[in-house]
């Protein structure tokens, strides 16, 4: 009765603000041997976390690990990593977790990868992972998708695309964004080629492309100023009944544009509204601009188009 009454009094004081109180209530009670619901300081670590209060967080857990208590636990810990991390004290996080003598979880790792990848600090991700690796801590899947996306988003595909290869190897389902991730990947820095490479990858290993699988070869294409080859892989998906989407075909017509293919992106223009789709108005503008250039006289069933979709163009 005792013990609940001060554990009690220990959130009530938590869930107020009155985080002073908190320390006097919880060393009363170590000094007086009251039992301590490991629960009740975890709770209270959430409230000073979501009070944005780190250090009094990473006060309040070193209280309790210098308490020689057995209130310390995996959660506690991982409360306090995460209130480091979401402040950016990835490197602090990284060395409360060596010094205690809590195994962390994977959850207490995620919080310190996904901090690392969003600040792009490859470093610490890299101490982070050996400690993971010392503590016998497998990725999981989230992580997986957290560290493939940061790699992507940096350039360092390969990186990802060795992650990938690591999953198939450790027998963890890969999913078609994960491939698709890389693919974009390598289609922002204009390594279109191994795109293609990794896609017959992708394929060769049961893992089945989507419609985003192709807006990225495609993407990739245009970038590169291949434009007749996305062309040529349009056509072959129609022929494969494949369903090919309003942004495949915006793609496609603004990298026919950007390439003097006014011909093309007309066709394709032309194309997508037979299919009921509606083309971008914006994109459409600057192709009429180009008619107007060349005084073609689909300029002008271009404008009329324009001004239906909401859009004034600089020529009306």
């Amino acid at each position: 009765v005792v013990a609940r009454f001060f554990n009690s009094m220990l959130m009530v004081y938590s869930n107020n603000g009155r985080f002073d109180e908190v320390v006097q209530v919880f060393e009363y009670m170590k000094n007086n041997e009251v039992k301590i619901d490991e629960k009740s300081l975890t709770l209270h670590l959430l409230n000073l976390k979501r009070c944005d209060q780190m250090e009094l967080a990473n006060g309040f857990f070193r209280l309790m690990v210098g308490s020689g208590l057995d209130v310390v636990t995996v959660y506690s810990l991982t409360v306090v990593v995460s209130s480091l991390c979401c402040n950016g004290e990835i490197k602090r996080a990284r060395e409360l977790v060596e010094e205690v003598k809590i195994k962390p979880n994977i959850v207490t790792f995620k919080s310190m990868i996904d901090c690392c990848v969003k600040r792009w600090d490859f470093e610490e991700l890299d101490l982070v992972l050996k400690l993971m690796e010392k503590e016998s801590v497998t990725l999981d899947l989230v992580t997986y998708k957290i560290l493939i996306e940061g790699f992507t988003s940096y350039g360092k595909v390969e990186e990802a695309e060795r992650l990938v290869s690591r999953m198939h190897d450790e027998k963890v389902r890969v999913e078609t964004y994960l491939y698709n991730s890389i693919l974009n990947g390598y289609s922002r820095v204009g390594l279109v080629e191994k795109a293609f490479e990794l896609q017959s990858v992708m394929s060769s290993r049961g893992v089945v492309p989507d419609k985003d699988t192709y807006w990225a070869l495609v993407n990739g294409l245009c970038k590169a100023g291949k434009v007749c080859e996305a062309v040529r892989l349009l056509n072959e998906l129609r022929v494969n009944e494949f369903e090919v989407d309003e942004a495949m075909y915006m793609t496609l017509i603004q990298g026919c544009y950007r390439a003097g293919m006014v011909d093309k992106s007309l066709e394709l223009v032309a194309e997508m509204i037979r299919e009921g789709l509606i083309p971008d108005a914006t994109v459409l503008e600057k192709l009429a601009d180009a008619l107007f250039e060349v005084n073609r006289v689909e300029a002008q069933m271009m404008v009329t188009f324009l001004v239906k979709s909401g859009i004034k163009p600089k020529h009306s």
